[in-house]
């Protein structure tokens, strides 16, 4: 065992190597065509072209708990290469691609280079990260990368908790705030970090993480700042100037590292000591987990499970024995969280992690009780760098989970060859459900294509959308600015989606 364990280690940079390919290849294969352009990815590309027009008029999104780093990114890139559906998307290729190269080369400077190889295992066969990338939402396009940035800083950090260097700190703080403001559900992770560490120093009854629980107070303050400047400043003139507020951000977080700099010294004369009884923590463990299993848990499994992410996003449709195929492979993974996590938890050395993760879903149905698969972006990465680690552990009992991953890859891929291979197959819009009854539709990414050849041909003027205008409107109006098409004055057309079974998922009719 002890030889496989070595041969494994020497060949992980190539196995990773492979994977980043793999990665690159389902990232960047046809991203124009699949899926269909999204109205909110539409959106952002209107929006970089307005960047680039008239300047950046709000730092804002969509709304107050978005940032503005998509279309900033997308007007760069337009102004450097031209308006495109293939430049829109193609940001979120490059910073999920170079995350996984920092993710790798943290742990592999760390001598774990096997756990990346496992990490990116579990990674290939995730529909949700390998649709995610290709579509140009915010959270698709940054939520990796700065998860990549906390993980490079946490282990050099935790690898030495009483000498914090600058450069982690800030790269710390850096990724939580920009994270933060790009999409507030990012700040759950590193709330839930400080809980964690609160729980998991009560329960070990030691005292040896304080200094990290202080870093992880300064970084609450800062996304509590973020919170609140998106929420109620960034309308103020003081805030139109991003200069000024870089300059306020350095100045706080200059005064945050200078003090914990000086830490250990005020540790040293203001220790503590708090009696929590063990079976309290466990009860405080059971309702973060029950909450979340309430509000979260059977999305979180339909994640795991990847069909209905195809469906969603491809318009794909499975037989009921590819469904239990799928659903099986997700059982394996679940099992395998719940009895690591259980194991984890019963043992307090190694504890901290696994109090981490279910302190995290528990604090997720805080922040929303609604249900989108874009919303476990974080938490699959979590999940499966942990799973990564464990598996690197004891290789041994790891194998079933092992099997299961290379069979959901394979099955995975087969599927996603088949719709990438016939692009203009007969199609229609489908609903499902997500999580706790939330209906999702996938005719908001069927492929473009149809519409846009029937308002070309027809020389189309005036549309009449008959429902759902903003996710029709918004893909037309962004092809319009790619590539303007004749308009004949009169020409008017009516559009909508097609859920009965017409091979292009729409509904074009000319107006005589």
């Amino acid at each position: 065992m002890l030889e496989k364990t070595k041969t494994l280690i020497r060949f992980a940079p190539a196995g990773a190597f492979l994977f980043l390919v793999y990665f690159g290849f389902w990232w960047l294969f046809k991203l124009d065509i699949l899926p269909g352009l999204h109205g909110d990815e539409a959106w952002a590309g209107l929006k970089a072209n307005e960047f680039n027009k008239i300047g950046i008029n709000h730092l804002y999104g969509m709304n107050t708990y978005t940032g503005i780093l998509q279309p900033l990114i997308s007007s760069f890139l337009f102004k450097s290469i031209g308006l495109g559906v293939y430049q829109l998307r193609i940001t979120g290729a490059i910073f999920n691609l170079l995350a996984l190269v920092i993710i790798c080369i943290t742990l592999h400077v760390h001598k774990k280079g096997r756990i990346s190889v496992f990490f990116l295992l579990i990674f290939s066969q995730s529909a949700l990260y390998l649709i995610a990338p290709r579509v140009a939402w915010e959270v698709n396009t940054f939520t990796l990368f700065f998860i990549s940035l906390l993980i490079a800083a946490t282990v050099n950090i935790m690898s030495d908790v009483m000498t914090f260097k600058p450069f982690w700190i800030i790269l710390f703080f850096i990724g939580n705030i920009l994270g933060t403001y790009n999409h507030v559900l990012f700040s759950c992770i590193s709330v839930a970090a400080l809980i964690a560490v609160v729980l998991r120093s009560l329960y070990n009854k030691n005292q040896s993480l304080q200094k990290v629980i202080v870093l992880l107070v300064f970084n609450l303050i800062n996304v509590i700042l973020v919170f609140v400047s998106m929420r109620y400043w960034l309308d103020m003139s003081v805030f139109q100037t991003p200069y000024l507020v870089v300059l306020i951000t350095a100045a706080i977080l200059t005064v945050e590292i200078i003090f914990l700099k000086k830490l250990p010294n005020v540790i040293t004369h203001h220790s503590f000591k708090i009696n929590i009884h063990t079976n309290f923590i466990y009860l405080v463990l059971a309702i973060l987990l029950f909450s979340f299993i309430i509000f979260h848990g059977m999305a979180l499994f339909q994640v795991i499970s990847n069909f209905k992410l195809i469906i969603h996003a491809y318009s794909y449709p499975f037989t009921p024995i590819i469904k239990l195929l799928f659903l099986a492979g997700g059982c394996v993974i679940g099992f395998y969280l719940c009895f690591y996590l259980a194991e984890d938890i019963k043992d307090k050395s190694t504890s901290l992690f696994a109090f981490f993760i279910i302190t995290y879903l528990g604090l997720l149905s805080i922040y929303t009780t609604n249900c989108s698969f874009r919303y476990y972006l974080s938490i699959y990465t979590i999940v499966s760098l942990y799973l990564a680690i464990k598996m690197g552990k004891r290789i041994n009992r790891a194998i079933p989970l092992i099997i299961s991953l290379l069979l959901t890859v394979v099955l995975i891929n087969i599927f996603m060859f088949k719709i990438f291979n016939y692009p203009e197959r007969p199609i229609k819009a489908m609903d499902i459900t997500i999580g706790n009854g939330q209906v999702e539709t996938s005719a908001h990414f069927l492929p473009n294509k149809p519409l846009i050849d029937f308002l070309k041909k027809n020389e189309i003027d005036k549309i009449h959308y008959f429902s759902e205008q903003y996710f029709l409107e918004q893909p037309v109006l962004f092809y319009q600015l790619i590539e303007p098409w004749k308009q004949e004055p009169g020409n008017t057309a009516i559009i909508d989606y097609d859920y009965s079974g017409n091979k292009h998922g729409y509904m074009l009719y000319r107006e005589k």
